[in-house]
């Protein structure tokens, strides 16, 4: 997360997201909305991401505009699938949060057989960083997910954030330093420690021959 890119994400869509050295308005987003509101599969998030239950199902109800990022790759089973994330919001958060405007970032780990959905954040989380540094009002602070993959194939990583209940505070996140680190395997270490060892005691079976 030192380094010099990151992914920006956010549920703003022509909303104004700052101010010109005029004091005009600047708007901005292209979120996209959520065919669980609209009824319109076309272009909305759902379709995006390919899930197979729309917003309206489970944890992810109620979402009604967002953005999403998602990456296919191939994998091996044992490796750690990880990223860097940081939510960020201009909500009410803690104790006076309105879970009618409970605004979220999630991710989903999806192949041909599942789809795993992960809240990662939303604004009853602790806030962590004592001041935000964006142009939101509150951050989370980088925190990192990772999950570890159970079988060999294609798998597709979606991250995303949305906004639930209205439209026009803004929510964001940040998403980093992703990777897929192979398994550190005991048994690998094991079977080289034999390998070394039978190769020693031939060294020294053909010392004692000789």
């Amino acid at each position: 997360v030192e380094g010099s890119s990151q992914a920006f994400l956010s549920t703003a869509y022509n909303e104004v997201v700052g101010v010109d050295e005029n004091g005009g308005e600047v708007l901005g987003g292209n979120a996209a909305p959520a065919a669980y509101i609209t009824g319109i599969a076309e272009n909305a998030l759902e379709s995006f991401l390919d899930v197979s239950s729309f917003f309206g199902e489970g944890f992810l109800a109620d979402a009604i505009e967002g953005s999403a990022i998602k990456q296919t790759f191939t994998a091996q089973a044992g490796e750690t699938l990880s990223f860097a994330w940081n939510f960020l919001t201009n909500e009410s958060i803690y104790d006076n949060s309105n879970p009618d405007f409970n605004d979220f970032a999630f991710a989903s780990v999806s192949n041909n057989f599942q789809d795993l959905f992960f809240r990662l954040a939303d604004t009853t989380t602790d806030f962590l960083a004592t001041s935000s540094n964006s142009n939101f009002f509150e951050e989370t602070g980088f925190k990192t997910f990772s999950f570890t993959l159970l079988t060999d194939g294609e798998y597709t990583l979606s991250v995303g954030v949305v906004d639930v209940g209205e439209p026009t505070i803004i929510s964001g996140l940040l998403v980093d330093r992703v990777q897929a680190i192979p398994e550190t395997s005991s048994t690998v270490s094991l079977l080289i420690l034999g390998i070394v060892g039978a190769f020693s005691a031939f060294k020294h079976i053909q010392k004692s021959r000789c």
